[in-house]
């Protein structure tokens, strides 16, 4: 017989696959600094590998941040410094 998993395991699965890239989600801009279209490795830090955005559960960061790190993903690869995909 397979074992069931008790709901405190289940939710420690869960808890691991939403872990934060930026540490805790403080909501204020000093953990990240400015969102600027030309630092290529810091929104790489933000994209999946397929070239996804990660979402705002993973990043932690507040809808007008995650909106910012939109425009400058999306400009920097309209310029050419960031691949369409991974």
């Amino acid at each position: 017989m397979v074992r069931k998993k008790s709901r405190i395991a289940e939710a420690r699965a869960r808890q691991r696959r939403y872990r934060k890239v930026v540490g805790r989600a403080r909501g204020t801009r000093s953990d990240i600094g400015l969102i600027d279209y030309k630092d290529v490795n810091k929104l790489l830090k933000f994209c999946s590998q397929q070239g996804k955005l990660l979402s705002r559960k993973r990043t932690g960061f507040t809808a007008k941040q995650q909106r910012e790190l939109k425009r400058a993903v999306k400009y920097s690869r309209f310029v050419g410094l960031m691949a369409y995909t991974g």
